[in-house]
């Protein structure tokens, strides 16, 4: 009988664990970045870049009058106080599997998030490295992953 009671503890344990901190309700999440930027999940295959001159901090103030940058599934995003470079695929080629997702090839962008210029498509790292060398763009955060079962969120 104590057995059975061990059981249930940990199951209710690990039931409450994953309430807390499972990734569930990823549709609407956003990641703030600077000057009005932020990526945005609006579906687990629909990962834009966008920029709202009005933005503050809340979900329906971004989603308000917001201007798609890049129609994009963005895998990942680094930035820093003027810009932002971001690595994904473009969202008409994303696929319904999450093996496709991972292995269709990257495109990299970078944007001046103070004049909004874009620069790329870059097929590979390296270009998008030597193009942000060439415009002294300064030293960005890591790359954030974005997790395809996870809300974005920035660490605070």
């Amino acid at each position: 009988m104590k057995q059975a009671g061990k059981r249930l503890s940990s199951f209710l344990l690990c039931m409450l664990l994953l309430t807390f901190t499972g990734c569930n309700g990823t549709e609407g999440s956003f990641y703030p970045m600077t000057n009005g930027y932020a990526v945005c999940r609006v579906s687990n295959l629909d990962v834009p870049l966008i920029y709202n001159k009005n933005w503050k901090d809340e979900v329906n103030e971004v989603w308000s009058g917001r201007t798609v940058i890049l129609d994009y599934y963005v895998k990942g995003f680094c930035f820093n106080d003027a810009f932002v470079a971001v690595y994904g695929i473009y969202a008409k080629d994303c696929k319904t599997t999450e093996e496709e997702l991972e292995t269709s090839p990257v495109i990299y962008y970078l944007i001046n998030t103070l004049t909004h210029e874009k620069y790329g498509p870059f097929n590979e790292e390296e270009n998008l490295n030597t193009m942000c060398d060439k415009l002294k763009t300064g030293k960005f955060c890591d790359w954030i992953i974005v997790d395809p079962n996870c809300p974005l969120r920035p660490n605070t």
